[in-house]
């Protein structure tokens, strides 16, 4: 019975001994998290300077009063050829969000001259001549590589990486931000981007005001129903208020609250911070490591011994 517990006690491993494997391989340890901080220090230092610009936004008043009941009455006819008499105004957060999201909306606005190269192939910025470096594989003397332009969908990954849209449930305001190596660029995409979608939907608006009071005053000659006619005269006039906004109202979509500006302090990447998480990372895996192996060594000295 005292073999089996001497036996046992050889097999433990101790604090004191735990710490003597440590001891033991002390420098390989040190030597291995030395080589770890100059590799993180060197991926720290190349990892080029992220600026951010960012913007907030009050979701505009569209116009679209339609009362519940007066829409219900047509809904049936307008829906028959494809009129929209507008949406509540509780969705148009989330179609405002969808449609700076969307491919379409990104499509319009890399048609935009300077703005795919700026978005898709920068190499590096100049923050002395505050100019964007482009690389030659992808785009040199203003020409693609091999006149191979980048298709929508790849351009689409780094949007949405670089460009955040949320709304706030709080206050309901639009939060946008986007991130880019030229905080020139960052500033005048963000700002792109709020004009466009403004530009956009005000057209959209006003082409469907168009196309329904078009199709309203069509259907208004041809009843003698006096509650029809009423309720045509109302929507009639909740389109024309629509269309006259999105004919005048240049921020028909969104009004900023905080309009974007050129940050003079980069947003990313922290490189203390890259530096002394990977070093400390690499210091207890290396003791992990240490201490597994002559733990392993131990205990297998330990039973041939027996």
């Amino acid at each position: 019975m005292s073999n089996n517990l001497s036996n046992q006690s050889a097999n433990e491993i101790t604090l004191v001994l735990g710490i003597s494997f440590i001891k033991k391989r002390l420098s390989i340890i040190l030597i291995s998290t030395l080589i770890i901080f100059t590799i993180s220090l060197i991926y720290a230092i190349i990892q080029p300077n992220i600026y951010r610009s960012s913007g907030i936004y009050e979701i505009a008043n569209s116009g679209e009063t339609s009362s519940p009941i007066e829409t219900q009455g047509l809904s049936s006819i307008a829906g028959a050829v494809g009129v929209s008499l507008g949406k509540p105004s509780s969705n148009k957060a989330d179609l405002i969000i969808e449609t700076v999201k969307s491919k379409g909306f990104l499509q319009h606005l890399i048609n935009i001259d300077g703005v795919l190269p700026d978005l898709y192939a920068v190499s590096s910025y100049d923050p002395e001549s505050a100019s964007i470096n482009y690389d030659p594989s992808i785009f040199l003397n203003n020409k693609w590589a091999g006149n191979q332009v980048p298709s929508i969908h790849e351009v689409h990954k780094i949007y949405e990486k670089s460009l955040s849209i949320r709304r706030d449930n709080g206050d309901g305001f639009i939060y946008m931000t986007f991130q880019h190596q030229s905080p020139y660029f960052a500033k005048y995409f963000l700002s792109t981007v709020v004009s466009e979608l403004n530009l956009t939907m005000r057209q959209k608006a006003a082409a469907e005001s168009s196309n329904s009071i078009q199709f309203l005053t069509d259907e208004f000659t041809k009843t003698n129903w006096l509650e029809i006619r009423n309720s045509i005269s109302s929507l009639l006039q909740d389109h024309f208020q629509t269309k006259m906004l999105a004919n005048v109202r240049e921020e028909y979509a969104l009004k900023p609250i905080e309009s974007p500006f050129v940050e003079e302090e980069k947003y990313s990447p922290s490189r203390l911070s890259i530096i002394l998480w990977w070093s400390i990372a690499g210091f207890l895996l290396m003791t992990m490591i240490v201490f597994s192996i002559e733990a392993y060594a131990h205990q297998s000295k330990s039973r041939s011994s027996e």
